[in-house]
């Protein structure tokens, strides 16, 4: 999938996510419960670039992740995270990135649509394979990005999401850096916690 391909198909999702959640308003407001459990998971492009068939490197490369936390407050949330940045083959040599660390999350949106900003940070690993023998080499990173948590019901929802991550690998005492922009869309789901007193009222009739 080409580049252009790619931005094109960003643009449709999200405008699709903005036309769902406009549509789908109810007599409740919706927003991020204090003292519930927060799951969610993603998938998207970023610019690490991956191995082609015919031994080119292309421009994006997949990601898939997910997350898994604690909102201690309406906008205040700290979580787990996790990303899986498969980078294609080339004659029998595969190449992966692996990003796990830990995030917080601002959201400063009490309704429906709930913006947010982040910074995460944490470990990176990545791996060279073939033929059952595998090199890798670890490191870590730093990141910052923001997206929305778009509620389509009391406890769940679609959460677009655009990443800033400086990365980073150690080996023989020299250290490399790459910086990784990404664009994800995912799912979450929030369970337990306690509605604020503005839900309450806003869900009365």
């Amino acid at each position: 999938m080409t580049h252009r391909s790619n931005s094109r198909f960003l643009g449709h999702f999200f405008t699709f996510v903005a036309l769902l959640a406009a549509f789908t308003a109810s007599s409740h407001a919706q927003a991020v419960a204090p003292h519930s459990g927060d799951i969610g998971f993603n998938a998207g492009w970023n610019n690490a670039g991956s191995l082609q068939s015919n031994g080119t490197v292309s421009t994006t490369a997949y990601s898939y992740g997910g997350s898994a936390g604690y909102n201690l407050s309406e906008s205040i949330a700290v979580l787990g995270e996790f990303q899986y940045i498969p980078e294609g083959s080339y004659d029998k040599v595969s190449a992966d990135t692996q990003l796990y660390g830990g995030l917080m999350r601002y959201s400063f949106g009490r309704g429906r649509v709930a913006p947010y900003v982040l910074l995460g940070g944490g470990g990176s690993r990545g791996s060279l394979g073939t033929s059952g023998l595998s090199v890798s080499v670890t490191g870590g990173y730093i990141g910052f990005g923001g997206g929305a948590s778009i509620f389509l019901g009391r406890n769940w929802g679609l959460r677009p999401e655009f990443r800033y991550n400086d990365v980073f690998f150690s080996a023989s005492g020299t250290t490399a850096s790459a910086r990784m922009y990404q664009a994800t869309g995912g799912v979450f789901v929030q369970f337990g916690g306690r509605s604020s007193k503005s839900q309450i009222v806003s869900a009365k009739p």
